[in-house]
């Protein structure tokens, strides 16, 4: 979970991002696919996904991805005590 003195004022936005992506993978379910559409069409119905290139599961998200940004921000900066 977050520790909310490290994550600080980012805290909130932190805790939403992990919910939201968590909610969107729980409501995606485990075999539908994943990723952002590479390409779609209309008739007789086409749709392809892009294949992330990382095996980190926040990726499958755009909340994930969002997440991930906001942590690594916060993993460069060493917490002052």
């Amino acid at each position: 979970m977050l520790n909310e003195k490290r994550w600080a004022a980012t805290y909130d936005g932190g805790l939403l991002y992990l919910a939201a992506h968590t909610l969107a993978i729980e409501l995606r379910g485990s075999k539908a696919p994943c990723g952002p559409v590479a390409s779609e069409s209309a008739g007789p119905l086409s749709r392809s996904y892009a294949v992330a290139a990382s095996n980190d599961a926040f990726d499958s998200t755009s909340y994930g991805r969002e997440y991930k940004r906001l942590r690594a921000c916060i993993l460069r900066n060493p917490l002052v005590i």
